[in-house]
Parts: structure tokens; sequence; C-alpha cells
């Protein structure tokens, strides 16, 4: 498979949003031919095959089999391994991390997806979270936003008109989300125990929580232009 990790811009199946030295953007696009995905499948775990064919939908199961194959190409290039030679550890949550004996780097990594679209985040030393939401979904804004947004995000949702409220729900919806993944504690941390705002680029105190986060913490939030359909965020631990 050599091929493929050696030209994966000629085949245009990757693009790099450099953010600065340390910390690297990727976003693909999943739908890809069949040479591409039967490459791809060969250098996936027995365990990430076993879980793509619980999949029901032929999509369904080759995005996974793009998104995870297109993973380990990428993080081959950063610890100089094989693709089918990496291995993964989970913390109690299920938030993949590679494992400390090849990790020499101390890499970071957070991926997510929305439809046929993928972002891949990498950083070095320091937590990364990306989270990515296709927009034009018919979704009850008022219910999710009074579930899972504190009263200051309520009241700048609110204070805007119709048309720009689904732009707004999702620059939210996916700063929490993007800090989340990168805590990698699910929604242990309810989303409505911090505030994000409006703004493309904060930074945000997490507040401690017995026995999720022993103490409180700091990062710098991004909104991240991906593509026209989709809004995504980043985040990363300062």
């Amino acid at each position: 498979m050599t091929w493929l990790s050696n030209n994966l811009q000629d085949l245009n199946l990757l693009n790099l949003l450099r953010i600065d030295e340390a910390t690297h953007i990727w976003n693909a696009n999943l739908d890809q031919p069949p040479f591409i995905i039967q490459g791809l499948s060969k250098l996936l775990s027995s365990g990430e095959i076993k879980r793509s064919k619980r999949l029901i939908f032929d999509k369904d199961r080759n995005r996974f089999i793009v998104r995870h194959g297109l993973l380990r190409v990428l993080l081959s290039q950063y610890i100089d391994l094989k693709p089918d030679q990496i291995q993964f550890c989970y913390s109690k949550n299920g938030k993949p991390a590679l494992p400390a004996m090849l990790n020499e780097h101390n890499i970071r990594f957070n991926l997510s997806h929305s439809k046929g679209f993928c972002l891949f985040a990498i950083a070095c030393g320091r937590e990364i979270g990306v989270d990515i939401e296709c927009g034009g979904r018919s979704l009850d804004w008022d219910q999710i936003i009074n579930d899972f947004f504190t009263e200051k995000e309520k009241y700048s949702f609110h204070c805007l008109n119709k048309r720009q409220r689904e732009n707004a729900f999702f620059k939210l919806w996916t700063k929490k989300e993007a800090l989340i993944k990168a805590l990698g504690i699910g929604l242990s941390l309810p989303l409505n125990s911090f505030d994000v705002s409006l703004l493309d680029h904060e930074i945000v105190q997490l507040p401690s929580v017995g026995g999720l986060l022993e103490k409180e913490t700091t990062w710098e939030v991004k909104v991240l232009n991906a593509h026209t359909e989709y809004l995504a965020s980043w985040a990363i631990e300062v």
C-alpha cells in the first residue's frame, strides 16, 4: 500500500489546512471510488473490519473504511510507522489514542464526520478536538437550545432573526462538541455547564467537575471554514 500513502495529494484524497507548526487540520471527501475503498480497507485492523461490517448500508460502510483508513495513513506520516502497523488504545470513555511506546512525539488526534465529509485534527503535545456538522437540516432549534445551552447562549441565540439562527446554532454546537471531544469524556460534562460565544475565535475556560476534571482548563476555540455546506470548529488545549 506504499502507492497510497505516497500519492495522497495526487489522488486528491486529503487537503491540509495548516493552523501552525504543531497543529494540522485535514479534510477529506469520504465518497471515493471502489479502488480507493478497497486499498484503504487493507490497512484496517480486524476489529475495524468487524465494525464496518455491522453497518447496514454500503454507503455508511464505505465511508467508515475511508475515514479510518485515511486516519491510519495520516498518522503514519507523523509517527513513522506503516498504516497497517498502527495500534490504538482507548480511554474509559472510548477516545482513541496512540500508545506511548509508538508515540515519541506525543501526537494527539481527533476526527469528526458529517455525511460524506470528514475532518482530521492532529496536534503535538496538546489535546485537540474537532466537530463538523452539515447545515440545511430541519431541527427543533428551540428545544435543543433549551436542553443543552446556557442562559447566556440562549440569550445570544434568541436575539438573532430566523435567517441567522441556523448558522448561529451550528457555530455554538460545533464549538461545544469540539471541546467535549478534546476532553474525551463524552457528555459526562453537560453542554450547559460552560459558555461559548458566537465569535469565530475565543478562549474558553472549562470548569473543574468532581470525578471528571481535576482542575479548570483553558482552551483556544476556532470556527473553521472547511466547506460551504458545513460548519466546523476545533478546540486545542492552551
